[in-house]
């Protein structure tokens, strides 16, 4: 389960900086989309709607990158998700 995540780092990054400050200062570049390639197992990413520090863009690239996730658009920011239940993590 992945919530409000990103597709590429630097893509996240140079919607809030210019892209010469996002290359000169990113250190790591971590790419989701490169890291769950060869994943085969079932995955559910929650993208956030009103998210302003990762746009739910980047959740939805991510998840039309691995075959069989499956996609949920939550209504809030990136820090409120928690709040009233909008997401519930249990164990089966």
């Amino acid at each position: 389960m992945l919530i409000v995540p990103f597709d590429k780092l630097s893509l996240v990054a140079k919607e809030h900086f210019p892209s010469f400050l996002v290359w000169l200062i990113l250190k790591d570049n971590w790419n989701n989309m490169e890291a769950l390639s060869s994943y085969k197992g079932p995955i559910d990413i929650f993208g956030a709607k009103e998210d302003a520090v990762i746009p739910v863009q980047h959740a939805k690239v991510l998840a039309a990158s691995v075959p069989g996730a499956k996609l949920v658009i939550i209504d809030a920011g990136h820090n409120d998700w928690s709040y009233e239940g909008k997401v519930k993590i249990r164990n089966p």
